[in-house]
């Protein structure tokens, strides 16, 4: 079990760096896009290529949440039987951990399939061609969105198990249920600005130098990056040491 919490702390943070340098463009170069009419078509070519080379450490991030994500359903299944809570309490939360994590590996695994055909700058030459681009683009944004709606519905799963497990596991120590409480707390949050944010850009803002999405990108950061590895390590470290409620 302390493996697994292991992994979770370890995984996590690795995940979220990767994400970030992407985001961030410091790892990799921010294509540069045509202005213009008539330009659309050359973007997404330029847009692909960019991809492509983005690709390997993408797929790295991606790979290393698949990993967190596994590790997470580990301990749903591990450690709740442990902790000093009722049966229904551990089952839930178990249920809760596992669902959650299966929804994070099957959203990531449906982007990883799908970005990697999708960005391959590679097309066919032919009177189709500028369908097929747009297409492709379709297809990848329906993809992102849908990993993001799984990957939320496992942060608003995990939160919901945190915040159970801070009341029921009469056995762990009282800071680490405190700390468990309030992380849980926060990942919902992240989930509700996350989504308000998209809204408050295209319905209120009537500014497109206003780019909100560097606060959904902190908010990844500090959730998966910064709170779930500190859980995770916490986790390991109680399971290495005897504690009573009290500590």
């Amino acid at each position: 079990m302390r493996v697994l919490a292991w992994i979770v702390a370890i995984s996590f943070p690795l995940a979220t760096l990767l994400l970030a340098l992407i985001w961030l463009n410091i790892t990799s170069p921010e294509p540069t896009f045509r202005e213009g009419e008539n330009v659309l078509v050359d973007n997404i070519v330029t847009g692909f290529t960019s991809d492509q080379e983005r690709w390997p450490q993408e797929l790295a991030s991606q790979l290393l949440f698949i990993l967190g994500f596994a590790g997470v359903a580990g301990l749903g299944a591990t450690l709740f039987p442990l902790v000093g809570a009722g049966d229904g309490a551990r089952r839930l939360m178990a249920t809760l951990f596992i669902l959650a994590a299966s929804l994070g590996i099957v959203g990531m695994l449906l982007y990883v399939g799908v970005k990697e055909v999708m960005a391959n700058p590679m097309y066919c030459e032919c009177g189709s061609r500028d369908a097929q681009l747009i297409s492709r683009v379709s297809v990848l944004e329906a993809a992102s969105n849908a990993q993001n709606w799984m990957t939320d519905a496992f942060a608003t799963l995990f939160g919901i198990g945190l915040i159970v497990a801070a009341s029921a596991a009469a056995a762990m120590p009282q800071r680490w249920r405190t700390y468990s409480r309030w992380m849980g707390v926060a990942a919902l949050l992240a989930v509700v600005i996350g989504r308000v944010l998209p809204f408050i850009q295209f319905e209120i803002i009537d500014n497109p130098d206003v780019d909100l999405g560097n606060v959904a990108l902190l908010l990844i950061v500090i959730v998966s990056g910064v709170l779930t590895p500190i859980w995770a390590i916490w986790t390991a470290r109680t399971m290495n040491t005897p504690t009573t409620p009290a500590d």
